[in-house]
């Protein structure tokens, strides 16, 4: 059996992007907001409103946990839930207040961007990305 350090790569590399996320959050005074707060308010400024299970499927997590991380950003007002006809179906949209701390998140993550890929081609960035996605398919696909 062969084996190597991949995935203690991939934790470390996941570290690695927590560790600068927080910092440069934090020095945004965004400190309370994990990232799956973020890639919620960041789907709705690019998809607008959206319901509870798209955003569940946007953002890739249960609908459980994706009603815990909407209420917090509630609670903040950087989102407002709504209803139309069917009651039971609840929409999501930003508040000016949650539109403004996304334009941080996305400034935030556009430095993330050309510091993580500084030094490296486009052609390597694209190989990198595509060996990933064979791997999580690998993965997803198990001892099938």
């Amino acid at each position: 059996m062969k084996t190597d350090n991949t995935f203690a790569k991939v934790s470390e590399l996941y570290y690695c992007y927590d560790n600068y996320l927080r910092a440069k959050m934090e020095k945004n005074n965004l400190g309370n907001l994990m990232t799956s707060h973020g890639r919620i308010l960041v789907a709705l400024k690019f998809s607008g409103d959206m319901t509870m299970s798209e955003m569940s499927s946007a953002i890739h997590k249960q609908p459980q946990t994706t009603t815990t991380l909407v209420k917090k950003l509630v609670a903040y007002k950087y989102i407002e839930i709504y209803s139309v006809k069917d009651k039971r179906v609840k929409y999501l949209k930003l508040t000016d207040k949650g539109r403004e701390v996304t334009d941080k998140i996305l400034d935030i993550s556009g430095k993330l961007y050309e510091t993580q890929y500084k030094g490296i081609t486009e052609e390597e960035v694209n190989s990198f990305r595509s060996t990933l996605n064979t791997i999580m398919e690998n993965l997803k696909e198990g001892d099938k």
